[in-house]
């Protein structure tokens, strides 16, 4: 049959490019000018059915249009993974690098009109559409414009004889939201997991097709290879993946720092895996020394597969045992024990992360082997004494970070070609200048040294490209320091310190919708921390939605009610929300937690004071601050106390004592925070940026040279 001659016999229907599916849609395929819903888990599979109706399109012919939120190069290797190779001719990408038209998530009106204005340039053709943004978009915009957004873009499929196929990612949404998801689509499929193991995708309607009941089919051959549907579902189940606290067996207990390192060391490794969702550190180490079983584990974390282990080190002798289990069943999938010298460490994760992928049938492309099988470092001291600051940095306290700083610095002494303990450097500098305990100015230039030579050992570290970014900051560099965060978290997207620092710095250039979609992301990768819910709660009131940001803290404080910040975000929320008196407890609370060694508590309270109209006890706090201003970089803490009473000589004065500590936090915000907004037409706030401004070039140049 000719192309044509496929293309008259499917004037009504168009094949989804699997046979089986288009059998179980009454032998033809999908209706013409329709818009189906394709939902399920994540990796549930459903987005194979997006390459094979694309794949199918293209050899008939069809205009293909692809809309994602990832890059081009994401889409075409995850789809060459599952087997499918895409001709470029007549395949146009919205998408966010790589594509014809760039995917601007942040106005929805323009991905409506570039949508429409390719569908209108390439009326003459069938159009395919593989819209793979609801998700994402449902996690920016409230829902009710979301399906207004969708409303005209099934009106424009109509008019221009397209079919769109949308991906959909249950899990990830309330049930409200996906019944008016279903309700709104001409075709709804669901991929699910039976009660009895069975792995099936469900037609439950079809515009044009009258479906005895739900129908139901589980398809031979759906991914390369005699692979089943039931076995791809079990392995994309498992691709969420927790790797649980090594235990130490070692004769020596004081090596707890090795075993844990190893775990670490094991999520960064695995975590190179873009097809595997690796959750955090701070999730999985609260499960160090607790006995749960892997359900309990699998169901908390909501993830498919565990891989635990133990670890026994003895002289220059290492035993490290791993077993990938499934969580819902318990089953071990795989399990293996390695005897090796103990210079062999880093091949022995390098095996283990190729294994695991192995098991979980994920295909690795060169460019990640290579980067999974890259030796850090043949010192074994060296990485002792990496391995020994990771543990002292993770205490999260000034006398913490002082001995993680003397442990890198030492192991960048036994081994200059280190790249790990280079980042951690910067790391360390820029996390004590957050909590106050240096300021940023004082430690840019050591930053600066550490974070070059970072990059110049390993360019394709995630924590390399996020050190620099740090550095970028201390320079009042913002546009950069976004720019190396998305390069961290595009190489490993798992990284959930990438995603958070990413998250504050689209927040800093205003892009606030993205930034709280990266705060989710971040919060799904790090279910049990407090602090990446915290995250999600900060985004959504500098997204303007106060009561959601209330409701969402409150919950994070029925969770842990000594949990300090909490409290403090929570009174930001109500003073953002002008519920002064509400925020003023809320400070008072945070203040009483930490024993008022926390500057910046004390400074949102005196704010909050004067927002109220209690003069009297603000100034009783800029008092105290200006006492303490010389000892701690708080000038900005002053400032904002000032500014809320109005008192613009002194917060311009305060602002400029601010922009000499270089608060990058502080001053990114002078641009967006709206408490700056009755100020902005003063000839002095301009006068302001273009300090913060000169200052950042100055320190550029210093740099430079």
């Amino acid at each position: 049959m000719s192309r044509n001659e496929a293309r008259q016999a499917s004037q009504l229907l168009t094949s989804t490019g699997e046979p089986s599916l288009d059998n179980l849609l009454g032998g033809s395929g999908y209706p013409d000018k329709s818009a189906v819903l394709i939902a399920g888990g994540a990796g549930s599979g459903k987005e194979i059915l997006g390459y094979r109706f694309i794949q199918s399109g293209l050899r008939l012919g069809d205009f293909c249009l692809y809309v994602t939120r990832s890059s081009v190069r994401e889409v075409l290797e995850d789809a060459k993974g599952s087997g499918f190779e895409f001709q470029n001719g007549l395949l146009f990408w919205i998408s966010s690098e790589g594509g014809q038209v760039k995917y601007e998530p942040s106005d929805l009106i323009k991905l409506s009109f570039r949508i429409k204005e390719v569908l209108k340039k390439n009326s003459e053709r069938k159009t395919r559409i593989v819209l793979d943004v609801c998700s994402p978009l449902l996690m920016l915009y409230p829902p009710d414009t979301i399906y207004k957004f969708l409303d005209q873009l099934f009106a424009d499929v109509k008019q221009y004889d397209a079919i769109l196929l949308a991906t959909f990612e249950e899990g990830m949404h309330p049930q409200n939201v996906l019944a008016a998801m279903q309700q709104l689509f001409d075709g709804v499929i669901e991929f699910r997991l039976t009660g009895k193991g069975e792995n099936q995708f469900y037609v439950k309607k079809m515009r044009g097709i009258k479906l005895q009941s739900v129908a139901t089919k589980q398809v031979p051959a759906y991914a390369q290879g005699n692979v089943q549907l039931e076995e791809i579902q079990t392995r994309l189940d498992r691709h969420r993946i927790a790797i649980l606290p090594f235990a130490n067996i070692s004769p020596d207990p004081n090596d707890v720092y090795f075993a844990d390192g190893i775990t670490e060391e094991l999520i960064a490794t695995i975590s190179k895996i873009r097809e595997l969702q690796v959750i955090a550190r701070t999730s999985v180490i609260r499960y160090k020394d607790e006995k749960k079983s892997a359900n309990e584990i699998g169901n908390e974390l909501k993830v498919g597969c565990l891989l635990e282990g133990s670890v026994r080190k003895a002289g220059e002798k290492l035993r490290i045992t791993v077993q990938l289990i499934d969580s819902q069943t318990s089953d071990h999938l795989w399990s293996e024990s390695y005897d090796r010298e103990l210079k062999d460490v880093f091949a022995i994760q390098s095996e283990v992360a190729e294994r695991v992928a192995g098991v979980l049938q994920v295909q690795l492309l060169n460019d990640v082997i290579k980067r999974i099988e890259k030796k850090p470092t043949n010192s074994q001291e060296a990485h002792s004494l990496y391995l020994k600051g990771l543990q002292c940095e993770n205490e999260f306290t000034e006398g913490g970070f002082a001995k993680a700083l003397q442990y890198f610095n030492l192991a960048v002494s036994a081994d200059p070609n280190y790249a790990q303990p280079c980042t951690a450097i910067v790391s360390i500098y820029f996390l004590s200048a957050i909590f106050g305990y240096v300021r940023f100015d004082e430690v840019r230039e050591k930053a600066q040294v550490a974070a070059f030579k970072g990059i110049e050992l390993d360019s394709d570290s995630a924590e390399a490209r996020l050190a620099l970014s740090m550095f970028k900051m201390t320079e009042l560099d913002f546009a950069g320091a976004e720019a190396e965060s998305r390069r961290s978290v595009d190489l490993d997207a798992s990284y959930s310190e990438g995603i958070h620092f990413h998250s504050f710095q689209l927040l800093i250039l205003g892009r606030r919708k993205e930034a709280l979609m990266e705060a989710r992301k971040r919060a799904e990768l790090d279910p049990l921390s407090l602090e990446a819910k915290l995250d999600v709660g900060w985004m959504l009131y500098e997204n303007g939605q106060f009561d959601d940001s209330i409701n969402h803290l409150k919950k994070i404080i029925e969770m842990d009610p000594y949990f300090h910040s909490s409290h403090m975000y929570l009174g930001s929320a109500y003073f953002a929300a002008s519920r002064f008196d509400e925020a003023i407890a809320e400070f008072q609370e945070a203040i009483r937690l930490t024993e008022g060694r926390e500057f910046r508590f004390v400074g949102y309270l005196g704010e909050a004071y004067a927002r109220k109209g209690n003069e009297a006890e603000a100034r009783k706090i800029i008092r105290m601050l200006e006492e303490s201003s010389a000892k701690r970089p708080i000038a900005d803490e002053i400032a904002m106390i000032y500014l809320a009473l109005g008192d613009l000589d002194k917060a311009f004065l305060w602002t400029s004592k601010a922009i000499e500590e270089k608060n990058p936090f502080f001053l990114g915000g002078l641009n967006v925070e709206s408490e700056w907004d009755s100020a902005r037409s003063d000839p002095r706030f301009v006068a302001l940026l273009a300090k913060v401004k000169g200052s950042a070039d100055s320190s550029r140049s210093i740099i430079s040279n």
